[in-house]
């Protein structure tokens, strides 16, 4: 791990994005949907999903009930 958690920070993010995706799927959704019942743009949801963009805590919380399931199962390593 880097001393500024750079590499740490990019497995979270990896894992928040297999988690999310794993989620939706579960829950029959697709992408578009998501993100409407979340109110973000689809580019976002799909940046969060793939790992290369972080939300934050309440935005975190929002995309959990989207998806239906709490906050802590998208950020379980």
């Amino acid at each position: 791990m880097n001393h500024d958690g750079t590499e740490s920070n990019t497995n979270i993010l990896a894992v928040l994005g297999r988690n999310l995706r794993a989620a939706r799927m579960s829950a029959g959704l697709t992408q578009q949907e998501v993100a409407a019942r979340a109110g973000i743009e689809l580019t976002i949801f799909a940046q969060i999903e793939s790992g290369s963009s972080d939300p934050d805590l309440r935005l975190l919380d929002t995309l959990a009930k989207a998806v239906g399931c709490p906050a802590y199962d998208l950020v379980n390593l």
